[in-house]
């Protein structure tokens, strides 16, 4: 009965370990695609917000169907001539910018098709989320610069409802939005996934989009992007 009972305890042992160790490793390969296909998703979704201002009103507009079909310019006021000036000179300003452009990066993801809304707890993932997701050495195409969000005076201490707060602290550095990106859900071969992100920039204003990846010879690709929402 002794020998039953600890033949028994040896292949429960076992299981367990073999079980933990496949976890461990199915962990480890979609952190691996998670960093191939990272600095794709930065260029496709984020922006600088310096960028996203609309030029201001210049001339007389006529619409149709909620749709601009012409504008006057011959009539702008001198206000108007003065904040289109002001809104160029501003613009270039920013292109000729090299400062690197952050984006707030929470490395704890939740699991696809989680949304933080739902939950009612503080602004970072790791009060809910043990996947951790090492960022740190990845290197990006353009000029932007991924900052942990732990960084961000207060984030520690400020509650999702009161995120907008983060926008509106000044910094010693360019900062755009906040980048958010779910953890990949594979298809049964693990040669396709799917995963959500979204990049959110001056507290009201964002996008979110169901990225669908796929792997060719060897390399993990964006094959479509499709929008989720918008505001």
């Amino acid at each position: 009965m002794k020998k039953l009972l600890k033949t028994t305890f040896l292949l429960s042992f076992l299981i367990l370990f073999m079980n933990c160790g496949k976890k461990i490793d199915e962990e480890e390969f979609e952190k691996n695609v998670l960093t191939e296909v990272f600095p794709k998703i930065v260029d496709s979704i984020c922006v600088d917000s310096r960028k996203m201002d609309p030029p201001p009103k210049f001339g007389i507009e006529t619409w149709k169907n909620g749709n601009i079909i012409k504008v006057d310019t011959s009539k702008a006021t001198n206000k108007e001539r003065i904040a289109y000036h002001n809104w160029k000179k501003e613009q270039k300003r920013v292109d000729n910018d090299t400062s690197k452009i952050i984006i707030g990066f929470d490395q704890y993801l939740l699991n696809f098709g989680e949304r933080r809304v739902n939950i009612e707890s503080k602004l970072l993932n790791s009060n809910f989320s043990n996947f951790k997701f090492d960022y740190s050495k990845i290197k990006l195409n353009n000029k932007f610069k991924i900052k942990n969000i732990t960084e961000f005076p207060k984030a520690e201490k400020l509650l999702l409802a009161h995120k907008v707060l983060l926008y509106e602290q000044k910094y010693n550095f360019v900062f755009s939005g906040f980048l958010e990106i779910l953890r990949i859900k594979f298809d049964k071969n693990k040669k396709g996934g799917v995963l959500e992100a979204s990049f959110a920039y001056c507290g009201r204003c964002g996008s979110g989009y169901r990225i669908y990846i796929k792997e060719i010879n060897g390399k993990w690709i964006i094959e479509k992007m499709e929008d989720t929402w918008i505001s």
